[in-house]
């Protein structure tokens, strides 16, 4: 599976951030994510939100991952959106792939009601 990630930084509250995604992410399955790093191989700082979005359709699906980490008086947002390699496409079908260009495009749009 591939990734592309969007990171930011935004002094706009965890719970604006929460209402925002909720607005993006309206008719989308959202799953917990338990992790002690955020998702990442390193040691670091315990997410505040860790969340998978993900929605599937006839036209194919696709799923984002969303951490938020609280750092003083601003929070940093990371937007990892997954989708399938080409080939995987190819040979599983679109109903039954993860479209990575459907993902960064809602991450793109995830980012952009975050930032307001």
């Amino acid at each position: 599976m591939k990734t592309q990630e969007i990171v930011f930084t935004t002094a706009v509250s965890i719970e604006q951030i929460k209402q925002a995604l909720q607005d993006v992410f309206r008719g989308a399955e959202l799953k917990p994510l338990q992790s002690n790093t955020g998702g990442l191989l390193d040691s670091g700082p315990k997410a505040e939100v860790e969340l998978l979005a993900e929605k599937k359709g006839m036209a194919g699906s696709w799923a984002v991952q969303v951490y938020v980490f609280n750092q003083r008086n601003q929070r940093q947002v990371k937007l990892v959106a997954l989708g399938d390699a080409g080939m995987s496409r190819a040979f599983g079908g679109v109903k039954n792939t993860v479209s990575l260009s459907k993902s960064v495009k809602v991450a793109e749009q995830a980012a952009a009601a975050v930032r307001g």
